[in-house]
């Protein structure tokens, strides 16, 4: 399976990535991270279309309020598939990443995974110290695995607003996911994330991303276009 796509996300996301550190990353230390399981359930109608005015209609109305209205086909020939994590994860299988064919098990989640140690710093599309995991195996022999390379993410117009507990920042991005040859994603995304009032180890703790995910996909070779919609949400944090 093999889609790319231009979506707009009304709420949250904030995926993106780093220059992959390792193939398999060592054991974590502990209770330095914040980790957070990251889950996809995206829905894809294949064959489909919308008309050009609702695209920009949908832009204008996320990018002002971050709210927009949901993704409804004018037209499709086939049936509704879903875009999961496991999908992602699946399409990684046997990939090269850093010198290393990956391998992952049906128990592999993904992961987004900010450091909070001060002393380490990586920049890349996502911030300051955050990155994209797979995270395979039982506890506590965890296998983790920077997939972050396979993601890039870029922002166009950033906003952050005092919330309750701590802030908001609003983020207007550009996304992409590529798995060479499987699985291609290019997505356009109203970014929501909301920032505790308090640090751990000096660095503000992401506390949630949440997306509602909807938009026009483009494809490539002979695969017809999709009209993508769906959440992309992560889970509470849990400290590491």
């Amino acid at each position: 399976m093999k889609i790319n796509c231009n979506l707009v996300v009304p709420a949250a996301l904030c995926l993106a990535l780093v220059t992959s550190v390792s193939a398999r990353a060592a054991q974590i230390p502990v209770k330095t991270n914040n980790v957070m399981v990251l889950n996809f359930s995206l829905t894809a109608w294949p064959n489909a279309t919308v008309a050009p005015e609702w695209v920009a209609a949908h832009q204008a109305a996320g990018a002002d309020t971050g709210e927009a209205s949901a993704a409804v086909p004018e037209t499709t020939t086939g049936q509704p598939f879903s875009i999961v994590s496991s999908d992602l994860i699946s399409s990684l299988n046997g990939v090269t990443n850093n010198g290393t064919a990956m391998h992952f098990s049906k128990k592999a989640q993904v992961l987004y995974w900010q450091v909070l140690s001060p002393r380490v710093l990586t920049t890349n599309s996502l911030g300051t110290n955050c990155q994209i995991i797979v995270r395979d195996g039982s506890a506590p022999h965890w296998v983790y695995t920077d997939i972050s390379s396979f993601f890039t993410a870029s922002d166009d117009y950033v906003s952050t607003r005092t919330a309750i507990g701590g802030s908001e920042t609003h983020k207007y991005s550009s996304l992409s996911f590529n798995s060479p040859g499987r699985l291609t994603l290019d997505l356009t995304a109203l970014v929501v994330e909301e920032i505790g009032s308090t640090e751990v180890n000096d660095v503000a703790l992401v506390r949630s991303l949440t997306w509602q995910a909807q938009g026009l996909g483009e494809s490539t070779g002979s695969t017809p276009s999709q009209v993508i919609s769906g959440t992309i949400s992560t889970s509470k944090e849990t400290l590491q």
